[in-house]
């Protein structure tokens, strides 16, 4: 995208051409970018979408559960600590300390 963004500033310097007064570099960036997002929407070449932490492995749930945690708290602290058990531990333990 960056270089696309380049390869129009460039146009734009070696053929001298001024944009019109109301067009500020802003606008410029702005029609830059949809036009590549349209492209790459297009071309199906768009990244994919960040994956969420996946659900939490049912031993783990299993072992906070059998600490005493109940089931759906582990599974949402696990979640939240993104499966790391230690940290779903002390997320447990605060939580009810409070």
């Amino acid at each position: 995208m960056f270089s696309i963004f380049l390869h129009f500033l460039h146009f734009f310097a070696i053929l001298h051409i001024e944009l019109p007064g109301n067009f500020t570099i802003l606008t410029v960036i702005c029609v830059v970018v949809i036009l590549h997002a349209v492209e790459m929407t297009r071309s199906g070449n768009y990244p994919a979408p960040v994956s969420s932490t996946p659900e939490p492995p049912e031993d783990a749930i299993a072992m906070l559960v059998s600490m005493g945690f109940d089931r759906n708290l582990a599974r949402q602290a696990l979640i939240h600590s993104r499966n790391d058990i230690n940290t779903a531990t002390n997320v447990l333990l605060e939580s009810q300390s409070h």
